[in-house]
């Protein structure tokens, strides 16, 4: 696969934000899961464990995005009344959120 040339400090910044060899993170608006699929890429690249919390309004991108991440946490959330401390989730090393 070939990496895009702006894409080192991006992989650097993800490196540098994983705590006890796992990488937290947290996607608002994540849609069918195209910034977590990138996430996730960084992460493997590195060599990096990494777990996810996914939050969309629309069931069909939830739907979507348990499909192209199966393993993660996806949920179908009204983001606007989403209260953070609720999410189950211990820490958070990262957020991404992208509507």
């Amino acid at each position: 696969m070939a990496t895009h040339k702006g894409a080192t400090p991006y992989l650097d910044l993800v490196h540098n934000c994983v705590q006890d060899d796992t990488l937290i993170a947290a996607d608002l608006f994540a849609g069918g899961g195209g910034f977590s699929q990138a996430l996730k890429q960084a992460c493997d690249k590195r060599n990096i464990n990494f777990k996810l919390i996914a939050l969309n309004h629309w069931e069909r991108a939830i739907q979507t995005h348990n499909i192209n991440l199966p393993k993660h946490i996806a949920d179908e959330a009204d983001l606007y009344a989403f209260d953070p401390s609720t999410a189950p989730i211990p820490r958070l090393d990262l957020l991404l959120a992208s509507p």
